[in-house]
């Protein structure tokens, strides 16, 4: 169970979920964007796991500066993590903040509306309607400028880049389906969670859930493929 305080709901600690072999190579050979999913719910360890590995807190150095699972120039990490859950367990449907120190998702206060608003945003309606959740990374683009300058842009996406594939490989990890999107409506989606697209942008969202088996198809017969 999520434990929660006010609105902010503590996660479990992120431990590899039980007999799960994992092989580098094998995650690497299957890594794939899949754009089906059944209608089971993430696990409140999944999602756990799955938030760590792209943006986990390795340790919190003094002054506040944080080493992450995933590299960042200047250690700075500038992107927030924010989701949409609309099916995961013991987790009420709505938008959540993660906050790395703390392993915790923070509820956020939005309009009735930003749901709809935000899956019509997309141009992929059935994929984004039946995932489990929706991630979006927000950059703190002033932030950036402070320690980048002219070239905040450049370090802010390889920082999605950084993200993005360890969602990739720590969903294939998981058993789970993964896909980046990038065709959306990016002012409507701004506007349905209250961001201005400026000082804090949009740059990479992707959608998961659990793998229907005809999403996997492809990746097993490369799998066999490989082994004959």
């Amino acid at each position: 169970m999520c434990e929660g305080k006010g609105d902010v709901l503590q996660l479990p600690e992120p431990d590899l979920l039980p007999d799960r072999e994992i092989n580098f190579l094998e995650l690497i050979e299957l890594r794939a964007s899949r754009r089906q999913y059944t209608a089971e719910a993430l696990s409140l360890q999944e999602l756990s796991y799955l938030l760590w590995c792209t943006q986990g807190v390795k340790m919190v150095e003094e002054g506040g500066r944080t080493l992450r699972n995933v590299p960042s120039a200047a250690a700075l990490h500038p992107l927030t993590t924010l989701l949409y859950l609309q099916n995961a367990e013991d987790v009420p449907t709505d938008f959540y903040q993660f906050m790395p120190v703390e392993h915790a998702l923070k509820r956020l206060t939005l309009s009735e509306d930003a749901p709809e608003e935000m899956l019509t945003a997309f141009e992929q309606q059935a994929m984004v309607r039946q995932s489990a959740a929706i991630f979006f990374w927000v950059a703190d683009v002033v932030r950036g400028i402070r320690t980048y300058g002219r070239k905040v842009y450049e370090y802010i996406y390889l920082d999605a880049g950084h993200i993005g594939q360890n969602f990739y490989l720590t969903a294939e990890a998981l058993g789970l389906g993964a896909c980046a999107v990038g065709r959306f409506d990016e002012a409507a989606l701004h506007r349905s969670l209250l961001l201005d697209g400026e000082e804090k942008k949009i740059v990479h969202a992707a959608c998961i859930g659990k793998i229907c088996f005809l999403s996997c198809r492809c990746g097993l017969a490369f799998r066999v493929y490989r082994r004959i």
